[in-house]
């Protein structure tokens, strides 16, 4: 079920609610044989990146040929903690500072970077970790939407980036470390969860 709401074939309208979309109409159209993850990986753009968020292989970049902005969503450390700092900061940032500046970066160098960093991670961190990263210094682009939740304000905030990647010696910090890798942002919306449907 988590791998196909994912993978945006199926939504959840509320608790225990199932529900298939058209997209997963389609795709059961298009497929007689079993359904499985390699299938879900290659055909679905959404259960691609949810793999790479859990430390997995990147998928390809989306194609940016027709200008079409791509959503990005970075969370602000545990519990939506550092959103405040996003807001005074317009920007989003990553922890991770000991692998230093990854301007002009492979993925590959940014995941030996990471790995010197982090020798005692586990794999799956150090792949999320490397993940996340790079797509923060190579993929995001200016006018790209980004998606930030505030628990603790039960909103989401909205913006669409406004800068090249930076690396700072100085970032805000929580119990996890400084945030030193940044994206300028420039904020435009709060909505309340309460707007937003189950499955958003």
């Amino acid at each position: 079920r988590t791998g196909l709401s994912r993978a945006g074939l199926v939504d959840q309208p509320g608790p225990s609610m199932l529900v298939i979309t058209p997209d997963g109409v389609q795709l059961l159209s298009r497929h007689s044989g079993p359904i499985d993850d390699d299938l879900l990986q290659r055909e679905c753009p959404a259960f691609a990146n949810w793999i790479a968020d859990m430390g997995g292989d990147l998928p390809d970049e989306p194609d940016r040929q027709d200008g079409t902005p791509v959503a990005w969503m970075v969370r602000a450390s545990e519990g939506g903690a550092l959103a405040p700092s996003f807001i005074e900061r317009s920007a989003v940032m990553l922890g991770w500072g000991a692998t230093g500046d990854l301007a002009g970066m492979s993925r590959e160098d940014i995941v030996a970077a990471v790995a010197k960093a982090m020798p005692d991670a586990r794999k799956i961190h150090r792949g999320q970790a490397a993940n996340a990263l790079f797509r923060l210094v190579t993929e995001m682009r200016e006018g790209d939407l980004v998606v930030t939740p505030e628990p603790s304000t039960r909103t989401v905030l909205f913006g669409r980036i406004s800068d090249a990647y930076r690396y700072s010696e100085q970032g805000p910090s929580d119990e996890y470390g400084q945030y030193h890798h940044s994206r300028g942002v420039k904020w435009f919306a709060r909505l309340s969860r309460d707007e937003l449907s189950y499955g958003a």
